[in-house]
C-alpha cells in the first residue's frame, strides 16, 4: 500500500511539473508574439518628416536653418499650394547665409517645405487636388473661375522655377528648384533622386509632381531614386 501511495504521489508531482512547464511555455510564447507584433508594427510607422530633414541636413550641413509655419501663415506665398483643412503645420529649411541681412520670405530662399496633415487621407486628398489642378496652366486661366483659378495661378507661378511635390503618408513635401544651379552642384535630376531616396525604401517607385524651369505646370511622373517615367 505504501509503495502504491508513493507511486501515486510521484505521478501527481510529475503532472503538476508538466502543467507548470506548459504554462511557462505558453506565457513565453505569448510574450514573444507580443514583442514580434510590436516590433513589426513600429517598423511600419515611419516618420518621413525626419527623413526629409536628413536630406536638408545633407544639403545645408552646418548652415541649416529650420522654420515653423502655422497653417494660417501667408508668406512665403508658396505655402498657399499646401493649404487645406487638416493642415497642422509646415516646416521649411533654408540656408542661414542666404539671403543676406534679412529673413527668407520667397520660394527660392528655401530648400524644402514639409507640410504635416492630420492623417494620410487628408494629405492624399490635397495631393490629388494638386494633381488635378496641374492639368491647367497660364493659358487656361481665362476659362477658369473661383478657387480653382486661384490655385492654378499659384501653381503656375511656382512651376516656372521648377520643383517637385511628393506625398508620403500624412506629409506633403515640396522640393524647391530654381533655374540656376542646385545647392550642392550636379544635375537637378540627381538632386531630386537624392530626396526620393530618403523618402522611399528598397527602390520603391512613387508618384511625384515635377516641373522644370520655364514650365507653367507640374507634370505627373513615376519615379525611383534613379529613374523617372512621365505619365
Amino acid at each position: 500500500m505504501e509503495v502504491k501511495n508513493n507511486i501515486l504521489l510521484i505521478i501527481i508531482l510529475l503532472l503538476l511539473s508538466c502543467k507548470g512547464k506548459k504554462e511557462k511555455e505558453i506565457e513565453s510564447k505569448t510574450k514573444t508574439e507580443s514583442v514580434v507584433k510590436t516590433t513589426t508594427t513600429s517598423e511600419l510607422i515611419i516618420d518621413y518628416s525626419k527623413s526629409a530633414k536628413l536630406f536638408a541636413v545633407e544639403v545645408l550641413k552646418e548652415n541649416l536653418r529650420v522654420h515653423k509655419f502655422l497653417p494660417s501663415t501667408k508668406r512665403p506665398y508658396h505655402l498657399e499650394i499646401l493649404q487645406m483643412k487638416g493642415l497642422q503645420n509646415i516646416t521649411a529649411y533654408s540656408n542661414k547665409k542666404y539671403p543676406e541681412n534679412r529673413d527668407p520670405s520667397h520660394y527660392e530662399h528655401f530648400v524644402l517645405f514639409t507640410a504635416t496633415y492630420d492623417n494620410s487621407e487628408t494629405a492624399k486628398s490635397k495631393f490629388d487636388q494638386i494633381k488635378s489642378d496641374s492639368n491647367y496652366g497660364w493659358t487656361d486661366l481665362e476659362n477658369l473661375t473661383g478657387g480653382i483659378k486661384d490655385r492654378v495661378r499659384t501653381l503656375a507661378t511656382y512651376a516656372k522655377y521648377g520643383g517637385m511635390i511628393i506625398q508620403k503618408e500624412n506629409y506633403i513635401f515640396s522640393l524647391v528648384e530654381t533655374c540656376g544651379e542646385t545647392p550642392i552642384g550636379g544635375k537637378w535630376t540627381e538632386y531630386e533622386n537624392d530626396l526620393i531616396g530618403y523618402l522611399t525604401q528598397n527602390g520603391d517607385e512613387i508618384e511625384v509632381l515635377n516641373a522644370n524651369c520655364g514650365q507653367d505646370r507640374y507634370q505627373l511622373e513615376r519615379r525611383k531614386a534613379s529613374t523617372q517615367q512621365n505619365l
